[in-house]
């Protein structure tokens, strides 16, 4: 008995110790989504579907409220096509038809480039929840919601953050049934960059 003691007594002491580092590095994962006003980062969108998989490289800007600017860089036959929100309305350029136009809400290809966002309203709410994850063998910070405008195909969104200066690396969307239906894996994240409000207008 003497012998167990030291150790019962050792991991009670750690029990504290590491549900504090825990809600640490979850403050520090919300406060990085909370006090992001901007970022600009290069994004693949992976898309599964029933009749199999798409995918799609853009470089993103998003600027708090809500302005955002989408640049596809592949499939080849979108290569050029810009996405601009300005807060307002939708404007698309689109390179194969050198037209510029405005639409109420975005369809196909545009509504899948555009899902790709960090969505911070959706990330860091109430409905938020922290865990720790492991994927591909790296740890991450896992932040899990559900879409508000979700359907069957579309419910649940999860962000993967690293989780040494917390920025956001992989993002999923999840079916009713839990199966990932959209991927997207961040590079060259930039957080709370310069950008000006001329960047999210093709007038």
């Amino acid at each position: 008995m003497k012998k167990i003691l030291p150790f019962i007594l050792l991991i009670l002491l750690m029990v504290p110790s590491c549900s504090g580092r825990k809600a640490d590095e979850f403050y520090r994962a919300n406060k990085k989504l909370t006090t992001m006003k901007s970022y600009s980062a290069l994004a693949e969108v992976m898309v599964y579907g029933n009749k199999g998989m798409s995918r799609y490289m853009v470089k993103q800007y998003w600027m708090e409220p809500n302005k955002l600017r989408i640049e596809t860089i592949e499939p080849d036959f979108l290569k050029g096509k810009i996405l601009v929100y300005d807060g307002l309305k939708w404007k698309i350029h689109h390179p194969l038809i050198n037209q510029k136009y405005e639409v109420n809400s975005l369809k196909g290809d545009d509504q899948l480039i555009y899902i790709g966002i960090v969505q911070k309203s959706v990330l860091s709410g109430e409905d938020a929840v922290y865990k720790f994850a492991e994927k591909n063998g790296l740890k991450y910070i896992e932040v899990k919601s559900t879409l508000a405008d979700g359907n069957e195909y579309r419910r649940h969104v999860a962000l993967f953050m690293e989780r040494n200066e917390y920025y956001p690396e992989i993002l999923e969307i999840y079916d009713d049934k839990g199966d990932v239906r959209i991927r997207v894996s961040y590079s060259e994240f930039n957080y709370n960059v310069e950008l000006k409000d001329s960047l999210f207008n093709l007038d």
